[in-house]
This record gives C-alpha cells, structure tokens and sequence, in this order.
C-alpha cells in the first residue's frame, strides 16, 4: 500500500516522465512517491521523474503540508 502526502503546489509547469510539459495548478495535492512521483489532481494523474519533482520541492514549488 502507498501512502500519499499532501503538498501545496504554487501554479508551475513540469516535464512529466514522457517528457511533455504539463500544467499543475495552485492548490493542495496529493502526491505519491514511487519509482516516479505522482501527483493526484482531480481526476488526473500527472507521473514525474523524482529530479523533477526535487526541483519543484528545490523551486518552492511545491511544499509538505
């Protein structure tokens, strides 16, 4: 079973792991960090590469709530 956190996301743009940017809007998401990050948005399921996501966390982008 995977646990997800909670992380305020400030509205950022991000490679997901094929490589296509995507948008991630202001707001508290959930994120689950496996082999690749996920982060739950709605409905949607956006998988980024953990330096990714590192870097948003680095950025301020992202933040434990």
């Amino acid at each position: 079973m995977v646990k997800a956190i909670w992380y305020r996301f400030e509205q950022c743009q991000c490679l997901d792991i094929r490589g296509v940017m995507q948008n991630i809007p202001e707001g508290i998401h959930a994120v689950a960090e496996l082999s690749a990050v996920n982060v739950i948005i709605g409905t949607k399921n956006l998988e980024l590469n953990k330096n990714a996501f590192n870097q948003l966390k680095a950025d301020g982008k992202a933040r434990r709530t």
